[in-house]
């Protein structure tokens, strides 16, 4: 395993693990209310898992399944509600309680007509991308579908991301065009030329100011929201970008990839201030920080699920 500087002061460990979490490839995780987490796989199956000091706990699948596969969880700002979304198409929904997860609505986006999906940070709605290049926007109280938006070009997109303030919506597509959409309105507010491979990873920074654009070309660069200008931009992995969370206490942010890292970095320095590098043995698929910016998980197609505790100093 490898360590840079120190962060800020801190300086994360890894801690709990599920070596064999699920039963094929995990592809998704949230953080939920209570410190808990939501994982979701290749092999049709979402967990809830309580995060202990020694080990994680729970894991029983939930129902119903995402037959084909879990694609995308996403959750909202207070870890109450969320949504996950599988290749059969559907988006279910579900409610956190103290006792578990409670399925509240299944949403039919249609064959092939979703993809990732996220829930907006006051719940209310959930948006997913489509293979035919458009953006579905959901009510969560009724499963009635209120929009459709459309970035140029017409392109499987490939990830969405509201802005923490829920005023901006986000959506990558596989030629590389990110389009940052006025949710209020609908209208595009900008188009970023950001690559000409696909754009697997999106994340607003904790002020909505910034939007991270991770690429196949192992880029990733930052973007000022309001002006469309680059603001950063480095060579972050050895392979595709899959996922990326900006810790919402500071400039931190974590990158993950199929070289099978996760990195964290400082914004400002635009250095890389730690690395795992053999904590998973395939792809990183996600990785996120929860609400308190005191903890980070990643997953991958080793099956593992792995969360990482900051130390401070």
């Amino acid at each position: 395993m490898e360590f840079g500087a120190e962060a800020r002061g801190r300086r994360f460990v890894p801690g709990v693990f599920g070596k064999d979490a699920h039963d094929d490839g995990v592809w998704a995780a949230a953080w939920c209310s209570g410190g808990r987490l939501l994982t979701g796989s290749a092999d049709e199956q979402l967990k809830l898992w309580t995060v202990g000091l020694d080990a994680l706990s729970g894991g029983g699948a939930l129902s119903p399944v995402h037959l084909l596969g879990v694609v995308s969880v996403s959750t909202a700002a207070d870890g109450s509600a969320c949504a996950s979304s599988g290749l059969d198409g559907q988006i279910n929904l579900w409610a956190l309680t103290d006792e578990g997860c409670e399925h509240t609505r299944a949403i039919d986006a249609g064959p092939g007509e979703c993809w990732k999906i996220a829930l907006h940070p006051r719940g209310g709605v959930v948006a997913n991308g489509t293979q035919n290049g458009c953006v579905h926007v959901w009510d969560t109280l009724t499963g009635e579908r209120t929009v459709s938006l459309h970035p140029r070009g017409g392109k499987f997109v490939l990830t969405i991301a509201f802005s923490p303030d829920g005023a901006l919506l986000a959506s990558a597509t596989t030629d590389g065009g990110v389009a940052v959409f006025d949710v209020a309105t609908g209208v595009v507010q900008s188009e970023l030329g950001a690559s000409t491979v696909p754009v697997r990873a999106l994340a607003f920074s904790p002020d909505s100011a910034l939007l991270g654009v991770g690429a196949d070309d192992a880029s990733f660069t930052l973007y000022d929201v309001k002006t469309g200008a680059v603001v950063n931009a480095f060579s972050a992995h050895a392979g595709w970008i899959l996922s990326a969370s900006f810790s919402p206490t500071d400039g931190v942010l974590a990158t993950s990839s199929t070289d099978r890292q996760v990195k964290l970095w400082d914004v400002g320095t635009r250095k890389c201030v730690q690395a795992f590098g053999g904590v998973h043995t395939d792809s990183v698929w996600q990785v996120a920080f929860d609400s308190s910016g005191e903890r980070l998980v990643s997953v991958g197609e080793d099956k593992r699920v792995q969360v990482y505790n900051a130390l401070t100093t």
